[in-house]
C-alpha cells in the first residue's frame, strides 16, 4: 500500500445484496488478504500463553495505549439509569464521542508520513466497539477491529515480527475493553449464532484460543466445564478466558 494522499479512500460499503456480493466479495483480494492475516496472527500464538515474553514494539505499545484512553472514556459517559429495555442509551453518546475524536486519535499513534491514510483506515476502527444507533456489539465489530490491525500491517506501521504480540497483548486488551462495554451499556449481540455458538458477541478468542492449546496434551475439552480450572487458566489462554466471560 503506497502511502500517499491519492492512494486512500474512505471505505463504503458495498456487500449490499448477500446473494449477489458476497460470493464476489469472497473471491476479492480483500478477503483473501484478511483470511490470510488471520491465519498468520493464528499461527503466530500457537502454544503460546498470554504471560510469555514475547517482543512488544512501539507501536504495540501504542496501540494498546489508544485502548486504555477509549477504556478510560466510559467513566466519562456514564449509563443513563432509566430503564431501558435494548442497551443503554448513553452508548449513542460514547459511540458518539469516540467517532469525533477518532481522527485525533490516530493522528496521535501514527508518525505524520502516515496520517494519509486516516480517513480509510479510521471507519475499521470506530466500527470496531460497537454499533451506536444499534446499541449492539457482534463478530462483525471484533472482524472490523481486526481489518483495522491488519491496515496497520499493511501501510508498514505494524510489522509480520508484531503478530504474536498483537494477539496476545493488543487484541486481550481490546477484548478487555469490549467486554466492559458490553456489561456497562448492557450491548445486544449483534446477530446471535443461536445454538451454533457459544458466544453471541465473539469469534476470533476460540479461534486464536484453539491455537494457544494447539500441542497442550495436559488440559482436555472437558477442563473448561470446571470453574476452578477456568479460573486458574484464563488469565493465560483465550479459550478460557472467553468461557469464563460466559459465566459472568
Amino acid at each position: 500500500m503506497a502511502n500517499n494522499a491519492d492512494t486512500f479512500v474512505a471505505p463504503v460499503k458495498c456487500i449490499k445484496d448477500e446473494s449477489k456480493d458476497l460470493p464476489f466479495f469472497q473471491t476479492s483480494e480483500a478477503y483473501a488478504r484478511i483470511i490470510s492475516y488471520i491465519q498468520a496472527l493464528n499461527t503466530a500464538v500457537a502454544n503460546r500463553k498470554v504471560s510469555d515474553p514475547i517482543p512488544v514494539s512501539e507501536p504495540v505499545t501504542k496501540i494498546i495505549a489508544l485502548l486504555d484512553t477509549l477504556d478510560s472514556w466510559i467513566t466519562l459517559v456514564p449509563p443513563k439509569p432509566d430503564p431501558q429495555r435494548f442497551g443503554n442509551l448513553a452508548f449513542r453518546d460514547y459511540i458518539g464521542m469516540f467517532e469525533e475524536k477518532s481522527t485525533e486519535l490516530l493522528e496521535a499513534l501514527l508518525p505524520q508520513n502516515l496520517h494519509v491514510a486516516i480517513k480509510e483506515i479510521s471507519p475499521y476502527l470506530t466500527q470496531g466497539l460497537g454499533h451506536g444507533t444499534r446499541i449492539d456489539y457482534g463478530s462483525g465489530h471484533e472482524l472490523s477491529f481486526v481489518a483495522w490491525l491488519s491496515c496497520l500491517e499493511m501501510i508498514g506501521f505494524l510489522q509480520h515480527g508484531d503478530h504474536a504480540a498483537v494477539v496476545l497483548r493488543v487484541f486481550v486488551r481490546y477484548l478487555e475493553l469490549v467486554r466492559k462495554l458490553q456489561r456497562t451499556y448492557q450491548l445486544e449481540p449483534a446477530g446471535s449464532h443461536g445454538v451454533w455458538g457459544l458466544d453471541d458477541y465473539q469469534f476470533l478468542p476460540y479461534l486464536w484460543g484453539s491455537s494457544q492449546l494447539k500441542d497442550n496434551e495436559r488440559l482436555r475439552p472437558i477442563a473448561v466445564m470446571q470453574v476452578p480450572l477456568l479460573e486458574q487458566y484464563a488469565p493465560d489462554y483465550l479459550y478460557f478466558r472467553a468461557i469464563q466471560s460466559i459465566h459472568e
